[in-house]
């Protein structure tokens, strides 16, 4: 049978459920075999075989394995209790001495390479040699044991049946009714399993509803504690501004590892020394400016300007505004080389 699947699944899911539906009605049998199979007839052939192969060789095994279980007295006290044939008492020494000899011999055969020293001495045996007297003798005991044992399984079976009325028909009825009970026991596991199933969903179910009746019990507490902001709202917007707060440390920690990184000591040492020359370059500057003021005061004081004057003081006027753009450019380049060391 087909494992039971739960109904909320099923509807959960209608693609599977129609492969299900599909697959268990149409494709496969309820043993899990396919229905279009092309040698199903030779399957069943071969099904069929092993199964008469697996009885006979149950029934081999049965007759053998009875010789080393069989108990002469207790046997013996059974056919007197169900008045089966009584067996001469005179011969069961020979026939015990027998029976075990057939046991070792049917051990023997199941070895995979027997001893054919230690068969030929089992069979030049007196008692070997008397087998076919005493096989009736032999048929009667398993008869009996066998008997005894079936009416044993069929009181486990049936324990307020009375077995002494029909032993035989008892025994008859035994295999199809334990079939029956064997049917109907998978049957009880199956049903059994979809029950199981189903709780599984129930419980699942309940567990949902009781989960959304403790969030809403929580939910109206806290509007009822501190308002229509619950705390829950706030508890959130604090977690988003730890992680905000956290993020931002981060990427700081990752600006400060990457300035390290880029900014080697050899680069430290070459900005050092471009700072130096920025440095003096300002003062050679600060230097030319003071002249060249020097000199425009100088002009101021002299009165009026000839034209080859005036010249003059206008190339001295587009470079006094060159040297500021420079001293500007300069002072700028200083400014981010010092915050660049502060950093």
């Amino acid at each position: 049978m087909f494992p039971p699947i739960d109904d909320s699944t099923l509807k959960n899911n209608p693609k599977f459920s129609s492969l299900y539906s599909a697959l268990t009605e149409s494709i496969l049998n309820p043993n899990g075999t396919s229905r279009f199979y092309p040698g199903q007839e030779e399957r069943d052939q071969i099904t069929a075989a092993l199964k008469e192969t697996r009885i006979l060789a149950s029934k081999i095994y049965l007759l053998k394995s009875a010789l080393n279980k069989i108990d002469l007295p207790q046997v013996i006290s059974n056919s007197n209790a169900t008045k089966s044939t009584i067996l001469n008492k005179n011969s069961l020494p020979d026939l015990n001495e027998l029976i075990i000899l057939l046991s070792n011999r049917f051990a023997l055969s199941r070895q995979s390479l027997p001893s054919l020293t230690s068969t030929n001495l089992l069979e030049n045996t007196p008692q070997w040699l008397s087998l076919q007297d005493f096989v009736p003798e032999i048929s009667n005991l398993m008869s009996i044991y066998f008997q005894t044992q079936a009416l044993a399984l069929y009181r486990i079976v049936n324990p307020t049946t009375d077995l002494v009325t029909n032993p035989h028909q008892l025994i008859m009825d035994l295999v199809p009714k334990t079939q029956a009970r064997r049917n109907e026991i998978e049957e009880k596991r199956y049903k059994l399993n979809l029950r199981r199933v189903e709780l599984v969903g129930k419980v699942k179910m309940l567990l949902s509803l009781y989960h959304l009746a403790s969030t809403l019990v929580i939910l109206h507490l806290e509007q009822t504690v501190h308002g229509s902001i619950s705390r829950e709202f706030k508890l959130r917007s604090e977690i988003v501004s730890l992680k905000a707060q956290k993020l931002a440390y981060e990427s700081k920690e990752k600006r400060y590892k990457g300035e390290k990184i880029f900014y080697s000591d050899e680069v430290k040492n070459a900005l050092s020394q471009y700072l130096k020359s920025l440095r003096k370059g300002r003062e050679r500057l600060e230097e030319r400016k003071s002249l060249a003021e020097k000199t425009l005061s100088a002009y101021s004081f002299s009165g009026s300007l000839k034209p080859d004057e005036a010249k003059i003081m206008r190339r001295i006027a587009e470079k006094y505004a060159e040297l500021r753009r420079e001293v500007k450019r300069v002072s700028r380049d200083i400014e981010k080389l010092k915050n660049t060391r502060s950093d």
